[in-house]
């Protein structure tokens, strides 16, 4: 599987407040758009199974040539706590290559319980 990430955003907005617009935070990721290559991004594989990261032309590729189940490689960053009430919005882009027809993103809360909830609202497919 290859993973094509030109720009990974993690935004935190302050719930609006007396019919008011979200008050936008800022952005959470770090070096989410890699143009310092992998600094602040980890990557774990399962052992025995096998795949590598790394950044080309300033977008992470992920090649998963051998994972038996569907969690057995990642690539992910850690960053600070979430609030319970404030509102976050992921936004990337993806593409694969190769026969098969399933890629999973995900997102962690961490530790449970979370008191998140993922209201998901996508993906969203192009082509």
């Amino acid at each position: 599987m290859n993973r094509a990430l030109p720009t990974l955003l993690l935004l935190a907005t302050l719930p609006a407040g007396a019919g008011g617009p979200a008050l936008e935070v800022g952005e959470m990721i770090r070096n989410g758009d890699f143009a310092a290559g992998m600094a602040g991004w980890w990557s774990w594989t399962r052992p025995g199974d096998s795949a590598r990261a790394e950044v080309v032309g300033g977008r992470l590729h992920a090649r998963v040539e051998r994972a038996t189940d569907w969690w057995a490689a990642n690539v992910y960053q850690t960053f600070g706590t979430l609030r319970p009430g404030w509102r976050y919005r992921l936004g990337f882009t993806a593409r694969k290559r190769g026969p098969s027809s399933v890629m999973r993103i995900g997102f962690s809360a961490g530790a449970e319980p979370s008191g998140l909830r993922a209201p998901w609202s996508g993906p969203t497919p192009s082509r």
